[in-house]
């Protein structure tokens, strides 16, 4: 075999390892975004995934299409939930990018790039838990300050937290 067939192979063996971490992930991803859906009880059709990094189009992709690998070493999905009381108008959406990386036989998920996250396995109920639980929490602490984003004059309030009407 000549060098450049052992550099060929290398690379399809290094693309091969990618896929199956990949698919890895996207198993960790399901099971706790079903864990999320049934812990929060979110209803059918309230949730929907994008590929955060098609920025061209605002897509709805299945589960594993919506997950790619950023340039910090973890997984991105883009994970939108519409929220509503049934029989009501306005609908209301939020988008969470939901971080997943591979920590040896765990994950780590976090909900933003800053916090120092959760380490999960999709075998540990109580951790899911304690996650889906953090992640009710940081909703309902956004919605308590939605009005003051909304109304505030401080552009950075308004750029750090965002606001959609």
């Amino acid at each position: 075999m000549s060098v450049y067939e052992e550099l060929c192979e290398a690379y399809l063996d290094s693309r091969e390892n990618l896929e199956d971490c990949r698919k890895h992930c996207v198993a960790q991803y399901e099971a706790i975004v079903n864990h999320l859906i049934q812990r929060i009880e979110i209803p059918d059709g309230a949730v929907r995934y994008i590929n955060l990094h098609d920025e061209a189009s605002p897509a709805v992709y299945t589960l594993p299409g919506a997950i790619t690998l950023g340039s910090d070493g973890f997984w991105h999905l883009g994970l939108v939930i519409t929220f509503h009381k049934e029989g009501t108008a306005p609908t209301f959406q939020l988008l969470f990018d939901i971080h997943l990386q591979a920590v040896n036989q765990s994950f780590l998920v976090k909900l933003t790039s800053d916090e120092p996250g959760y380490v999960l396995h999709s075998d540990d109920i109580r951790k899911l838990d304690t996650f889906a639980d953090h992640f009710s929490e940081n909703v309902r602490a956004w919605f308590r300050t939605y009005t003051e984003r909304v109304l505030s004059p401080d552009e950075e309030v308004y750029e750090a937290h965002g606001a959609y009407l």
